[in-house]
């Protein structure tokens, strides 16, 4: 082997130590990735036992009646423009018995 790198003329003393610093580097990289690994799975034992003041079951109601209201809101959105469309306007007490929903007193909450 060191008959190949006396042909190109570089010394066998050169490539051991990039060898050596190329260990330490990913020897260091692994570590890296195993302490943000257990970290991760850490937040999410702490998610899946619900101990951070909320319930995983709380969280997917949240979520699927915001979902459901999102998709009241588009049919909604639909139907005027379908009426928009047909009639050329969208006075909505001339046409629609339902009043648009209202996101406002919902934004403020943090949905994670």
């Amino acid at each position: 082997m060191s008959g190949i790198f006396a042909s190109l003329g570089i010394d066998s003393g050169i490539i051991i130590i990039i060898l050596l610093i190329l260990t330490v580097y990913l020897l260091i990289r692994n570590v890296n990735s195993n302490m943000r690994l257990s970290r991760l799975e850490r937040r999410y034992k702490v998610f899946m036992k619900g101990s951070d003041a909320q319930s995983l079951e709380k969280v997917f109601v949240r979520k699927f009646a915001q979902i459901d209201r999102l998709y009241e809101a588009k049919d909604q959105h639909d139907h005027e423009l379908l009426f928009k469309r047909r009639y050329g306007s969208t006075n909505r007490h001339f046409y629609f018995s339902k009043p648009v929903p209202d996101f406002s007193a919902d934004s403020h909450r943090n949905f994670k």
